[in-house]
């Protein structure tokens, strides 16, 4: 997560209503998943030219 100060306010407030377990932490860390960004580079590489225009079939109608 960034580093809003919003998050551990709502962290705090969602343990205590017992919808976080207790030891959950939050890390607030820049660039926490850059291993998973990083992994997945190429495959969106490859992806990325086939998100452009596209031209479809004319069906003709009986």
């Amino acid at each position: 997560m960034d580093k809003n100060a919003a998050y551990p306010v709502a962290m705090e407030t969602l343990k205590s209503e017992q919808m976080l377990a207790p030891e959950t932490q939050l890390r607030q860390v820049k660039y926490l998943n850059n291993l998973i960004e990083q992994d997945h580079r190429n495959i969106k590489r490859i992806t990325k030219p086939m998100l452009g225009f596209k031209s479809f079939p004319v069906l003709d109608e009986p």
